[in-house]
């Protein structure tokens, strides 16, 4: 079995990896001046379980490496769920957030969600449903929001749909409405604490108690 072991990230090595990706403006940068073509506003330094660095492009919008992001994870020798470009928010379109993990996001063990066994939930807050590539949680919050799911099939959009409605559980101001046109199972575990609830892969025989609901709630809130 592989081990996730892999060699220190360096600057050299960030700038040698940046002229192989195949973006000529900044292979042509490189080549001119070397590893003086590339700023660094940080160190390259430990992030949780990987390397971290943010640089500044010369004169070549940092899209344009997102878009290499396979070649990139080629010419460090990563896997491509190990090399993360972003662009930097609100600043120089030049500017490129580098993240670097250890090992691949599918080998790292399951996090529990916070709120799994004791937490409070205050629906105009939010609350946290996953981790970006970095271990961070990020927070969803649906006040004035409408959240679309969409993805294969196994990829786990009953899960995610699941965790909305445990988190705004939480918060004894929230009704939840579960109309479930799939027919399965997966969400009575809320029947006790649901507003109101119908699952079925019949559709015609759901409408009538779906359309009622949602006359019932467009009534309440008019």
């Amino acid at each position: 079995t592989r081990r996730h072991h892999q060699e220190r990230i360096t600057a050299p090595i960030l700038v040698a990896a940046l002229a192989e990706i195949g973006v000529p403006k900044l292979t042509a940068q490189i080549k001119e001046h070397g590893d003086r073509a590339v700023g660094f506003l940080s160190d390259v330094h430990r992030d949780g379980e990987g390397w971290a660095v943010r640089i500044v492009l010369p004169r070549v919008p940092a899209r344009d490496v997102l878009a290499k992001r396979v070649e990139l994870a080629a010419a460090l020798g990563r896997p491509t769920s190990c090399v993360w470009p972003e662009l930097v928010a609100n600043e120089s379109a030049n500017w490129l957030d580098l993240f670097v993990s250890d090992k691949p996001m599918a080998a790292g063990e399951p996090v529990p969600w916070p709120l799994t066994k004791t937490g409070k939930v205050n629906f105009f807050d939010g609350f946290p449903i996953g981790q970006t590539q970095r271990g961070r949680w990020v927070n969803m919050n649906l006040h004035e929001q409408c959240v679309v799911i969409g993805a294969l099939p196994g990829m786990g959009k009953t899960q995610l749909s699941i965790l909305f409605c445990a988190g705004h559980a939480l918060d004894p101001r929230v009704e939840l409405h579960i109309w479930n046109c799939k027919g399965d199972p997966a969400y009575k575990p809320f029947i006790p604490i649901c507003h109101s609830y119908g699952s079925s892969a019949d559709m015609a025989k759901l409408a009538p108690y779906l359309l009622a609901d949602l006359r019932d709630v467009n009534r309440r809130m008019a």
